[in-house]
């Protein structure tokens, strides 16, 4: 790359990590060890005393301010905070839904974050997706030939691929989330959002409840966020609310519960799909075009929309025999690895950075 480097945007460091920010910390690890690459640095020590909405403005301000520190530079962005004015960029889109579906959001957010998303695909010199999907998407949206979008997926952390099960099985794992470890424990992770499918997804349990003899627990793992719009009260004694747990405890939770079910209406990857099947669970998941592309043959597929077709695909999920078998369990780890994907981006900035 001769004299240019790429400055990897660090808007990502000090965030509530989810999908986006996983993604950022592991890429950005495996292209900081290679040369060339370089990490810009935002300011975030400001006065206490400043309104929330002044410090959001200001660390905005920084995130735009660094295509002119780094002028020379190609700057890339590797989540949705992202500068909008570039001489030289690559920007990572993980999804499209402030434009293609804003009613999930407040009114305000999807207004604001579908005019910068459009801007940030527009201006880009260089765009990457997290699945084919995307970027076909993409390619609708910003006019771009798909062909030019270099897809480079999320993948499954080592804490998912390596964990080891624990000594008492699902009662340890459960421990602390007030639940029978008698029951039969089904983990749904995500978001508190409309898009995640959670009414017909507790509705699908308790009419597994409702059904059978046996007592059927979902558990939830994630947190909300005030840009969502129309985020149900969710009242069920068969539905425990996790909040954010650690990796290690995640990594717990995938391997002994009974069943993993991820009921989204939409995603742009859906990482706990591969973190989940790194682990080895049983999945049930929607049956939309990038679960397809992620999961294969290794899960039960059902209808988001129909809660009866997302109880049956959880009632087999749970009937069927334990862990992904170890073939496949690899091949899924050979198809999404941080270093092929970061392999990709750093490819994608030495052109720009050439050209």
């Amino acid at each position: 790359m001769g004299d240019t480097s790429v400055i990897i945007n660090d808007s990502f460091r000090g965030q509530q990590v989810t999908g986006q920010q996983r993604y950022a910390i592991e890429i950005s690890d495996c292209l900081l060890a290679l040369p060339g690459f370089k990490e810009g640095k935002l300011p975030r020590s400001l006065p206490e005393a400043l309104p929330s909405s002044v410090a959001k403005a200001s660390y905005w301000a920084g995130v735009q301010l660094l295509p002119f520190r780094y002028s020379r530079d190609v700057i890339l962005s590797l989540t949705s905070r992202a500068p909008i004015i570039t001489k030289r960029s690559v920007y990572v889109t993980h999804d499209l839904f402030p434009i293609t579906n804003p009613e999930w959001y407040s009114r305000e957010y999807a207004a604001l974050h579908s005019r910068l998303l459009r801007r940030q695909m527009e201006r880009a010199t260089a765009l990457v997706a997290v699945s084919p999907n995307v970027a076909e998407q993409i390619s609708e949206y910003s006019g771009r030939d798909v062909d030019e979008i270099v897809v480079a997926p999320n993948a499954p952390s080592s804490v998912f691929i390596n964990g080891s099960a624990l000594p008492g099985g699902k009662r340890d794992a459960v421990a602390g989330f007030a639940i029978d470890p008698n029951s039969r424990v089904i983990l749904a992770v995500g978001s508190i959002e409309p898009r995640k499918n959670l009414v017909r997804l507790t509705a699908a349990v308790a009419k597994l409840n409702s059904c059978t003899d046996e007592v059927h627990t979902l558990l939830i793992v994630g947190g909300g966020a005030s840009v969502f719009a129309g985020v149900p009260t969710i009242d069920s004694p068969h539905v425990v609310f996790a909040g954010r747990v650690s990796d290690d405890a995640l990594s717990s939770l995938y391997r002994h519960c009974d069943a993993v079910v991820f009921p989204s209406l939409a995603e742009g990857f859906g990482l706990p799909n591969v973190e989940a099947l790194a682990a080895g669970a049983n999945l049930a998941v929607s049956d939309i075009p990038v679960f397809r592309w992620i999961c294969g043959s290794g899960a039960t597929y059902f209808d988001p929309l129909d809660s009866d077709s997302i109880a049956a695909g959880i009632e087999a999920a749970l009937r069927a025999p334990r862990r992904l078998a170890e073939h496949d369990r690899v091949g899924l780890i050979s198809r999404f690895q941080w270093k092929e994907s970061a392999a990709a981006i750093a490819r994608l900035c030495e052109k720009v950075a050439s050209s």
